[in-house]
């Protein structure tokens, strides 16, 4: 029996893995010298920003991939998603793909288009490396947003899920839906949420909390924690001060 459900989870692992099919890379590097931001807008698909030591530029690495079916990747009859059924192929969904980054006044400005392809049939995937400590701007990023040794952080207007980890300056999050992670932060956080999880740990600042419902777990912050809760679960330990409102103001 054991070795039948060993089977079946590699069986599954395999299909999981095969639901993207890649259809292209690009990337594009600028001189970090002189660049004290990172912003975004209107980034279709995932987004992650990665701190790494003292780089000496910046780059980013798209990935275009085209949602496949997991009839198709098994090998059973489908008769859904295929490049006829969605009018593109690989290649000419390609085509369709627009990047761009570029120093703009001491800002590096991150872009992305999928122009006519239909965001239920491809997904971008975009990965940036940065210096470490550098601030992030973004904002109506499609699906996620995960950072990595950063600098302050300004996320407005997100629509997925929210990770922060590592971050020199205040942090402020603006999010519609989907979970919000915040660890190790030097600086305040301020956090608005209308739904989703919010988890808050490490922080050498003040924490202050809206949200419309969804679990709250707040640990380790120095200074002072507040938060104005319609609904849902609080967890809140090792603080300096804590002020708990139950209707958002």
């Amino acid at each position: 029996m054991r070795r039948h459900q060993i089977l079946l989870a590699t069986l599954l692992l395999a299909i999981t893995a095969a639901c993207t099919d890649l259809v292209t890379r690009e990337t594009l590097s600028i001189d970090a010298a002189g660049i004290h931001a990172i912003q975004t807008s209107s980034l279709p698909g995932t987004l992650r920003i990665k701190g790494k030591g003292d780089r000496d530029e910046i780059q980013a690495i798209f990935k275009l991939k085209r949602q496949v079916s997991v009839e198709e990747d098994t090998g059973l009859e489908d008769s859904g998603s295929n490049d006829a059924d969605t009018g593109w192929t690989d290649e000419t969904a390609a085509l369709e793909l627009t990047v761009g980054l570029q120093n703009q006044g001491g800002v590096a400005v991150l872009s992305a288009d999928l122009g006519a392809l239909d965001p239920g049939d491809y997904w971008l995937k975009t990965k940036v490396l940065v210096p470490s400590g550098l601030d992030v701007q973004t904002s109506l990023v499609a699906e996620s947003v995960e950072l990595d040794d950063v600098g302050a952080v300004e996320i407005l207007d997100g629509a997925g899920s929210i990770q922060v980890q590592g971050a020199v300056g205040n942090v402020d999050i603006s999010d519609d839906s989907g979970s919000v992670t915040v660890l190790d932060v030097d600086g305040n956080v301020n956090i608005v949420d209308s739904g989703g999880r919010i988890v808050v740990k490490h922080v050498d600042g003040n924490v202050e909390i809206r949200d419309g419902r969804g679990s709250i777990k707040v640990r380790d912050v120095s200074g002072k924690v507040t938060i104005w809760d319609t609904q849902g679960k609080q967890n809140i330990k090792d603080v300096g001060e804590t002020e708990i409102h139950d209707e958002a103001g």
